[in-house]
Parts: C-alpha cells; structure tokens; sequence
C-alpha cells in the first residue's frame, strides 16, 4: 500500500537539509525543523536575498525567488537574438 510506505519515511535531519540548500547555493537559516510542510527561513548565497519556504516547496520549485526572476527576465529578453541566430543556422540545409 503506498499510504503505508509513505508513512514509513523518515523526517529529514537539519543537516540533510543543510546539504541540500548547499547543493542549490542557497543557506539554511532556520535553526529547526519540525515537518515537511512547516516554513523554514532560507538565504541565497549569490544574490544574499532571504526568503521563507516549506522544505516540500523548496523541494519542487526553484531555490531564491530574486534569482529566480533575474533568470526568466534573461530567458524572455534576447527571444528575438535566439530567433536570428537559430534562422542563420538554419541555412545549412539550403
């Protein structure tokens, strides 16, 4: 039964959660960690921004939210030099 299994994992340790956020150039800042789903104070080491998030969350979204929007802002900009770059590569099949 996967509710069984589920129930038989074991809770993180404040260190294996360190490691991780090591992992993902990100700090743990939270001295304790009582469940999955409590909130826990994290800080980016690139860019110093400090933010809360559940470990759950943490787990399945990106890490620092100011990175995070840097990034898409890089991804969304040079759309139009991505375009023109990609159409002169395109020509070796004419």
């Amino acid at each position: 039964c996967r509710r069984r299994e589920g129930a038989l994992k074991r809770k993180a340790t404040v260190k294996e959660i360190r490691k991780l956020a090591k992992d993902h150039n990100a700090k743990l800042l939270s001295k304790s960690y009582e469940h999955i789903d409590a909130p826990l104070d994290w800080q980016c080491l690139k860019c110093k921004c400090k933010w809360q998030r559940s470990l759950h969350n943490a787990k399945r979204t990106k890490w620092c939210p100011r990175c995070l929007k840097e990034h898409q802002a890089q991804l969304k900009a040079p759309s139009s030099r991505r375009r023109k770059v990609v159409r002169k590569s395109d020509k070796w099949w004419r």
